[in-house]
């Protein structure tokens, strides 16, 4: 059993996140159809490419001005995926993966080519196929979707994106707050729990043992780990990644709320993002966002958080109406944030304490920010009392939602606020003991 839970590994990472249909009106709308994107993700698995055939590459202006008048559909991720996870490629694409990565997937109907995009390298890869591409159906399907919504693209700092041009309604979300104890994570990081030495004090929970450092902040519940060992033998992209993904499922008993969402080569960080109802959370201190890297099958370094979430109050559920993605770029530009200074645009939910108990958490919906490799909320760039229409408000009663009671003092600050590891470690008794011992 064991084994087959590994074999559908890549299968789980791959999930797109969004479908985006071109009309040959130059039209656009997106889904985030759950069954559709797996069916995407399947029929993608399972094309078979030409090795022997070149690998054209278009300048992306020049392939979009080629295409606008025809009928595709662009299957967009979560964020640059390395090529190497995607195993049927062809060896050219896959051969140098540290550098590779594409954002999105252009498939026509009943074409013998599918297209690979790439944001970065503002280029359109042209892949030939084995047999003609039998994608009507799918292609039909997706462009049937009740769901989708209109949106426009929109280039920002990394390339393009896509933006709702209608108002939104998305549910405001109750769970109860959980803690996994510290002895957890003892267990499951430390190779020899028995011999591990605390030196923990009023702002963290601090152990040693063997080259294994812990230290989890007894304030915030944000976990640091470093396993400091010699690199084993060179693993490709895809091993770490899947050897992280095998991690994962020791600490979140709900690791399918978990997507990968990126991969950074200068240090081999791996990224995986909590989602809600196809959204991202935005919270600080890792309670929804886990870096790892790997050692072989074992954790190196990992930053995450002893907070979790998993059982939702129904109950307080309620739809809250946010402001189009169109209205938002424009009170950006108006307090002086270009789409040059935005390297991305969408809603997601931020994670805040409930103002009724510190037992719960909500998630409020609100349009996110990401600027200089930092993701802000809008309500943090920018002093809303000026957009009264344009405020989050409840759908019901129509009444503005009502930052004031969760927050406090976060203008002009990520939400993503963490501590570095060198700031968790650094002039601690641990950090005197794991010198010692190499001594």
């Amino acid at each position: 059993m064991q084994q087959n839970h590994q074999d559908q590994q890549p299968s789980r990472l791959l999930l797109p996140r969004r479908l985006v249909t071109h009309n040959k009106e130059d039209k656009f709308e997106l889904t985030t159809n759950h069954d559709l994107l797996e069916r995407t993700k399947n029929y993608l698995q399972n094309l078979q490419y030409d090795e022997g055939a070149d690998i054209e590459e278009i300048g992306l202006d020049t392939f979009r001005e080629n295409c606008k008048d025809q009928r595709y559909v662009e299957v967009k991720y979560a964020d640059e995926m390395p090529s190497a996870l995607y195993a049927n490629l062809p060896d050219q694409l896959t051969e140098n993966d540290e550098t590779m990565a594409f954002t999105a997937f252009v498939i026509f109907p009943k074409d013998d080519k599918v297209y690979l995009i790439s944001e970065d390298q503002h280029t359109a890869y042209t892949l030939s196929l084995i047999n003609t591409n039998d994608n009507q159906k799918l292609i039909d399907d997706i462009f049937a979707a009740d769901d989708k919504y209109a949106v426009t693209p929109v280039n920002f700092a990394k390339g393009r994106h896509y933006i709702m041009k209608d108002k939104q309604v998305v549910p405001k979300q109750t769970y109860m707050l959980e803690r996994q104890p510290n002895t957890f994570f003892l267990n499951a990081l430390f190779s020899s729990p028995g011999e591990i030495h605390d030196y923990s004090d009023d702002d963290y929970s601090r152990y040693y043992s063997n080259n294994h450092q812990l230290a989890i902040d007894n304030k915030t519940y944000e976990l640091n780990f470093n396993h400091n060992v010699d690199s084993s033998e060179d693993q490709s992209i895809q091993d770490k990644i899947k050897a992280s993904f095998n991690k994962m499922s020791v600490f979140f008993p709900d690791q399918e709320t978990w997507w990968f969402v990126g991969y950074e080569s200068s240090n081999h960080t791996i990224t995986y993002r909590k989602f809600i109802n196809e959204l991202p959370i935005f919270a600080p201190y890792h309670v929804s966002k886990t870096e790892i890297k790997m050692n072989g099958d074992d954790i190196s370094n990992l930053q995450m958080s002893s907070l979790t979430i998993q059982t939702q109050l129904t109950d307080l559920s309620e739809d809250l109406e946010l402001m189009s993605g169109t209205n938002t770029l424009e009170i950006l530009r108006n307090n002086g944030i270009d789409t040059n200074d935005i390297e991305d645009l969408q809603i997601g939910y931020r994670w805040v304490e409930s103002p009724d108990s510190n037992h719960l958490v909500e998630l409020i919906p609100t349009w996110h920010v990401k600027r200089d490799g930092e993701w802000y909320a809008l309500e943090d760039l920018v002093d809303m009392s000026d957009y009264d229409h344009l405020k989050l408000r409840y759908k019901d009663s129509g009444d503005v939602f009502p930052w004031d009671d969760y927050l406090e003092d976060t203008k002009d600050k990520p939400v993503e606020q963490e501590a570095t590891q060198e700031e968790v470690f650094h002039n601690s008794d641990m950090e005197t003991a794991s010198e010692t011992e190499e001594d």
